[in-house]
């Protein structure tokens, strides 16, 4: 469930298609700049009413998941 949210945020952002996120996805392959992933955190943060720290050392969507899964 937290996978396909965040998957569905990201896809939003970069105009992708949700399905091809998997929890192995690096934000590099999916070429997603600093202010992306800056982009990318603010909406994460908004829909689940977290605060994240630390995005900045997350390098794939599965460690992210992990991180917002810990938050909530």
């Amino acid at each position: 469930m937290t996978l396909e949210k965040i998957a569905k945020i990201i896809a939003d952002t970069r105009d992708m298609d949700a399905a091809e996120i998997k929890r192995e996805t690096s934000f590099e392959e999916m070429e997603l700049d600093s202010l992306d992933v800056v982009e990318v955190i603010m909406a994460i943060e908004e829909e689940f009413g977290i605060t994240i720290e630390g995005a900045d050392e997350l390098k794939t969507v599965g460690e992210l998941v992990d991180m917002v899964e810990s938050l909530i």
